[in-house]
C-alpha cells in the first residue's frame, strides 16, 4: 500500500521526465482527466526538450529496480508495452511530442551536442553566449568513449568548499586550475587538473614538430592514463633536476627557491597525490588564486609529510627536509632588491598588466619595471 515505489536503476532526470510524459499521456486519454494532467503533461514535455538541451545522456535505458517495485502498478504497465530495456531515444516517440524528437535529433552528433548545448546556470543559452564565452573556458569533458560530461554548474555553490561563493566567480576561470565535472547518471562529481602551457612548452612542441613527431598521436599514447603520463613527469624531474622544473613551469622567476629543493624528495612528494590531481609546485605563485593556493598548500605538505614516512624519515633529518620544501600561502615581493615577504595570503598586488608577479609596494614596482618590461610585454594578457 505505499505510494511511491523505487526509480529505476541507473535513472537520470531526463529518463524521469519522459516516463513520467508517456505516463501523463495515457491519462490523458480519461477526458474527466485532461483538465489536471494536461499541464503536467506539457511541463514534463517541456523539461524532457530543455534536459535535452543541457546535453543528457539520450543512451541510459529503462530498466527495473530490485524486489517487490519491479511488480507495481508503475512498472507493471512498462512491462506489458515492451519499454523495458529501451533507451530514452527509443522511448522518445512515445512522448508524442515531435518538438521532443526532433531535440534528440538534433543532438544526436557529439560536436552539434557540444556547440549547441545550453549552459547549466539555467538561461537556456548555448554555453558559448553564457559563461563559457571566452576562448579559454573549458565547459566539456569528451571521454574515449564518446560519452560527454559537463562542468558543473557554474551558479552553484563552489565544490571546492574554500568559499561561499558561486563556481563562476571561485574556481571557474581557467588560472583556478581545476575543473570540475558532473555525471548526469551518478550525479558524481570529478575534477582534473588544468594548467596553461608556458612559452617553453610550447617552443619544445613546436621543436617536436618541426622534427616531424606526431603530436596528436604522441598525446594520445598517455590519453586517459594518469599514471603514465606521471610517471615520465617524475622521471624527467629526477633526471633533469629542479631546473627541469624551473624552466617548464609557466610561473618561473628569478625570485624562486625552487632550484635549491631536493630533486628526489620534490619527485617523492608529487608522487604521493592522485595522479589527476598531481601539480608542480612552484613558491612564486603570484598567478594562482587564492581558493586554490590554499588547497595546492595543504595537498602539498601533506603529500610531503607522506614522503618522508616512506623513506622513514625522523628527528632532525626530517625537520630539515619539511623546512626546505615545505609549502607556504606567502610569496615574496618580485624586487629583486626587496626581502619582503607577505604576511596575509595575497597581500601584495600584482603588476595590472601582466598579472603574473606582485609586489609590496608601488616604489618597489617602479624599481623592478626596467628588468620586469620583457617578460610582462611577453606575456601581456591585457
Amino acid at each position: 500500500n505505499r505510494d511511491t515505489v523505487a526509480k529505476p536503476p541507473g535513472c537520470t532526470a531526463l529518463l524521469l521526465a519522459v516516463i513520467a510524459a508517456i505516463s501523463g499521456r495515457r491519462m490523458l486519454q480519461f477526458g474527466d482527466s485532461e483538465w489536471t494532467w494536461r499541464p503536467m503533461y506539457e511541463s514534463l514535455v517541456e523539461c524532457a526538450v530543455q534536459l535535452v538541451r543541457l546535453g543528457s545522456d539520450v543512451s541510459v535505458k529503462l530498466n527495473l529496480p530490485a524486489g517487490r517495485d519491479a511488480r507495481s502498478v508503475v512498472y507493471r504497465m512498462f512491462k506489458l508495452d515492451n519499454l523495458v530495456g529501451k533507451t530514452i531515444r527509443e522511448l522518445a516517440p512515445l512522448v508524442g511530442s515531435e518538438l521532443l524528437v526532433q531535440t534528440i535529433e538534433q543532438f544526436a552528433d557529439t560536436d552539434t551536442k557540444i556547440k549547441l548545448a545550453n549552459c547549466r546556470c539555467g538561461s537556456r543559452l548555448p554555453w558559448k553566449q553564457c559563461h563559457a564565452a571566452k576562448d579559454t573556458d573549458t565547459y566539456y569533458c569528451l571521454e574515449e568513449s564518446g560519452r560527454v560530461t559537463w562542468r558543473f554548474s557554474p551558479t552553484a555553490p563552489c565544490n571546492c568548499k574554500n568559499t561561499n561563493k558561486i563556481h563562476f566567480k571561485c574556481c571557474w576561470e581557467e588560472q583556478a586550475f581545476r575543473e570540475y565535472f558532473q555525471d548526469d547518471k551518478s550525479c558524481e562529481i570529478t575534477v582534473s587538473m588544468h594548467q596553461k602551457i608556458s612559452g617553453v612548452q610550447r617552443e619544445m612542441m613546436q621543436m617536436m614538430r618541426n622534427n616531424g613527431i606526431d603530436m596528436k598521436k604522441a598525446l594520445s599514447e598517455f590519453q586517459g592514463d594518469p599514471d603514465a603520463i606521471s610517471k615520465k613527469k617524475l622521471d624527467a624531474i629526477r633526471n633533469g633536476g629542479m631546473t627541469f622544473i624551473f624552466e617548464m613551469s609557466g610561473y618561473s622567476h628569478p625570485k624562486s627557491k625552487i632550484y635549491q629543493y631536493d630533486p628526489e624528495v620534490y619527485a617523492g612528494t608529487m608522487e604521493k597525490m592522485e595522479p589527476a590531481l598531481m601539480f608542480d609546485w612552484i613558491d612564486v605563485h603570484w598567478m594562482i588564486p587564492k581558493p586554490e593556493l590554499l588547497k595546492r598548500v595543504a595537498e602539498w605538505n601533506d603529500a610531503l609529510e607522506k614522503y618522508c614516512d616512506s623513506v622513514c624519515l625522523t628527528g632532525s633529518r626530517r625537520k630539515d627536509v619539511i623546512d626546505l620544501h615545505k609549502a607556504s600561502p606567502f610569496a615574496p615581493c618580485a624586487n629583486m632588491n626587496c626581502n619582503k615577504v607577505e604576511t596575509k595570503v595575497k597581500q601584495f598586488d600584482r603588476c595590472s598588466r601582466c598579472l603574473a608577479v606582485g609586489y609590496c609596494s608601488p616604489a618597489c614596482q617602479r624599481e623592478d619595471y626596467p628588468s620586469h618590461k620583457e617578460a610582462c610585454s611577453k606575456r601581456g594578457v591585457r
